[in-house]
């Protein structure tokens, strides 16, 4: 049903085009006159209420977007007009219009100040709405009495009273709200400090009586709306609802009292996370068909949402376990999401053998085109990622096609796998081995399971293990000779040497020791190459003098250092390097960089 309408649409037709009319040969005199501020306010009041216009200072006309005032034919102007460097926001919404005695909303805002709202006094000319009065800036809490006013008002009556934004803002619409005829939403607004909601919705001009009963909570208290027994009042009531505030979630809690309700519908309970709201509708007097309604849509949302993760649910379940999985050591893994997880550690000849087992979803009967498990080495590209480069891939057939009705096991076996390269994760590229389930089931997609595992391969010592020593230097400025012990290094080892200065004659304040990793991927033009310093460690702090020497102590256990891997399955290549920085009292800094082969031995396999 529509609102009742006091006045015809022609009368109010004719009454918006002669506000704008007005407005228009006023703004043209201001235009040409010299206005002293940058935006001057001019207010024609017609039997529709005040209408606000802006001119620029310097003599041009509408500088932000306040063209379409007086547009609108029965209810006047209704708007929102941003500046340049502020946004206002006002929810009145498009739906006002809907209503035929509301009178003129409006904000408007300065470009480079804050918000102001010029309802004013202005709107005392409305004939069916009563006075709205005081309204403050942005720069201050906004306190609007909405008092006594109201009352003068012969379909109105008084509603509440409104506070500012620091303090708790408490809408009682009590039992005023059956009263009101023409009226339509009865709402509390919040001031400017925080984010306003609106909660208006579409639900404007659909009820014939009262229109949507609802309460806004303000950004910084729970407001509480008890809609009592005046709901009572009303023949054709819409919807019944609380929102709450902005700092914490809303909980609907719609319980049994749906089965309660005969005629009304749902009786529900809406908690904020402040304080409890409760909107209590007690008479059970209206809408008699709600209650199936409702149960209906509930029921059949549970029925779609079952449907849905059914439909994307495995129809079987796979585990994969190791023969000797309880005995077998474990070592840390980090995934893709950067999760670390515990797998199994096997090395190259070794057997990997387990059991698979498969099992129906509530025991359904799945068809299958047959059943095989792979074991894959696989080196994967991050700027590639998804494309796997195999460069080990061994398949055992575990079943023919056929059905399954219930759980069932297979064991398999690979024996004496050769497996060269070890378990790597780096900048840019992985290598990764992996066993591979596939159920295969044509149409129906097939059903896929993965188990990671970790190779590392160990090498003896090096037969000849080289020291580095070497002379470098500015000439007539910087000599020095460093030396190591060892050119191989183990992944526990310590790197001993020492620094001797032949001459110095730069002011040099700290020396560092650094180890660095350079990762290469691709080849030729495509290589990429990533540099990381795994550890730095300061030889030296301050000036050194001619003959002075400075040893040299690094142990490698405490970074997490890898293997030396050269043009892995010509895909990538893992190097590092024993940096030396001197750093002189301008922060120059010199540095000579040299090769170190890593390699893993049994005894340090942990």
């Amino acid at each position: 049903m529509k609102p009742k309408k006091e006045t015809s649409s022609s009368s109010w037709s004719t009454m918006a085009v002669s506000a704008a009319q007005t407005i228009w040969r006023k703004s043209s005199d201001v235009c040409n006159s010299n206005v002293p501020s940058r935006f001057s306010r001019r207010q024609e009041t017609s039997e529709l209420g005040a209408l606000g216009i802006y001119y620029n200072g310097g003599g041009s006309h509408t500088m932000s977007q306040f063209d379409q005032q007086g547009a609108t034919s029965q209810l006047g102007t209704y708007a929102t007009y941003t500046g340049d460097q502020a946004l206002t926001q006002s929810y009145f919404a498009d739906q006002l219009g809907k209503a035929s005695q509301l009178g003129t909303y409006a904000t408007y805002t300065d470009d480079q100040a804050s918000m102001h709202s010029y309802f004013a006094g202005q709107q005392v000319k409305t004939s069916k709405l009563g006075t709205y009065t005081t309204y403050t800036d942005d720069q201050a809490p906004t306190q609007s009495y909405f008092a006594g006013q109201q009352g003068k008002s012969s379909k109105l009556s008084t509603y509440g009273t409104y506070t500012g934004d620091q303090a708790p803002t408490q809408s009682y619409f009590a039992r005023q709200q059956g009263i009101s005829s023409k009226l339509g939403t009865s709402a509390t607004y919040t001031g400017a400090k925080a984010p306003t909601q609106s909660y208006f919705a579409d639900q404007l001009g659909k009820a014939s009586q009262l229109g949507t009963y609802a309460t806004y909570n303000g950004n910084q208290a729970p407001t509480q709306s008890n809609l009592v027994d005046q709901l009572r009042k009303a023949s054709q009531l819409g919807t019944y609802a609380t929102y709450n505030s902005n700092q914490a979630p809303t909980q609907s809690n719609i319980v049994d009292q749906l089965r309660k309700a005969s005629q009304l519908g749902t009786h529900a309970t809406y908690n904020s996370n402040q304080a409890p709201t409760q909107s209590n509708i007690v008479d059970q007097s209206l809408c008699s068909y709600t209650t199936w309604i409702l149960t209906c849509c509930f029921f059949y949302t549970y029925t779609f949402q079952n449907y849905i993760l059914g439909a994307f649910k495995p129809a079987c379940n796979i585990s994969i376990t190791f023969a000797d999985g309880k005995t077998r050591k474990q070592v840390p893994l980090k995934k893709e999401n950067g999760q670390t997880i515990l797998v199994s550690l096997f090395q190259s000849q070794e057997n990997i053998a387990g059991k698979i087992s498969l099992e129906p979803v509530q025991g359904k009967k799945v068809e299958h085109n047959g059943i095989k498990i792979e074991l894959l080495g696989q080196i994967e590209m991050y700027f590639d990622r998804g494309n796997f480069y195999d460069f080990t891939s061994l398949v055992r057939e575990l079943d023919v096609p056929g059905e399954l009705y219930e759980r069932k096991t297979y064991p398999f076996e690979f024996s004496t796998v050769e497996m060269p390269y070890e378990t790597y994760n780096g900048a840019n590229v992985r290598l990764r081995y992996v066993l591979k389930v596939t159920v295969a089931r044509g149409y129906a997609g097939s059903i896929v399971e993965y188990q990671d595992f970790v190779v590392r391969n160990y090498s003896p010592p090096p037969e000849i293990n080289n020291s580095i020593k070497m002379e470098v230097g500015i000439e007539d400025c910087l000599h020095i000779e460093f030396e190591y012990n060892k050119s191989k290094y183990h992944l526990k080892d310590v790197i001993i040497g020492k620094i001797y200065f032949l001459l110095v004659r730069i002011k040099l304040k700290n020396m560092d020791l650094e180890i660095r990793r350079r990762e290469s991927t691709g080849s030729g033009a495509n290589t990429h190459v990533e540099t990381e310093t795994l550890a730095k460690f300061e030889l030296m702090d301050g000036a050194p003098v001619r003959g002075e020497s400075i040893p040299i102590r690094l142990f490698l256990s405490p970074y997490e250092l890898t293997p030396t891997h050269r043009n892995i399955n010509n895909k990538f290549s893992v190097k590092y390097y024993l940096n030396l920085v001197l750093v002189d009292e301008e922060d120059r800094r010199y540095f000579k960089q040299q090769e170190i082969t890593i390699y893993r031995t049994a005894e340090t396999s942990s």
